[in-house]
């Protein structure tokens, strides 16, 4: 379908909640196999470490991995922050790249960076003393 109506594959990404596909496994990796040549890519949403998901990293043909909230939220958690690192470095060794969601204020977005995320999502707004 995508052929028939001019659509490159590789302007696709579609985006995929880590407990669905956790549950959805088999069915996902089926649809990969047909969406994968046509090159569309996979982005697991709401990623957090552990061991089925890390599985899950590991099988199917992800490009993106999405990070659950609750890292951006609770980055002055040393756990959390610890945790986010291993999962970041654990994409990053697998070769995908890693969104870092919902940053609302500039010290998210720098310790993000500064973690290694790739891309960071949110509304960042930048505020203006006088």
């Amino acid at each position: 379908m995508l052929a028939a109506y001019g659509i490159e594959g590789g302007r696709i990404v579609i985006d995929v909640r880590q407990d669905e596909a956790l549950i959805h496994a088999l069915a996902l990796r089926e649809f990969c196999s047909a969406m994968v040549p046509a090159g569309v890519q996979l982005c697991l949403a709401q990623y957090h470490a552990g061991r089925e998901a890390d599985a899950l990293l590991g099988q199917l043909p992800l490009g993106y991995v999405r990070l659950a909230a609750r890292y951006s939220q609770k980055l002055g958690d040393p756990a959390v922050r610890d945790e986010m690192r291993h999962a970041i470095e654990r994409a990053h060794r697998l070769g995908l790249c890693v969104i870092g969601p919902q940053v609302e204020d500039p010290q998210a977005a720098a310790t993000l960076w500064m973690s290694g995320v790739d891309f960071i999502q949110g509304s960042l707004q930048r505020l203006y003393t006088q």
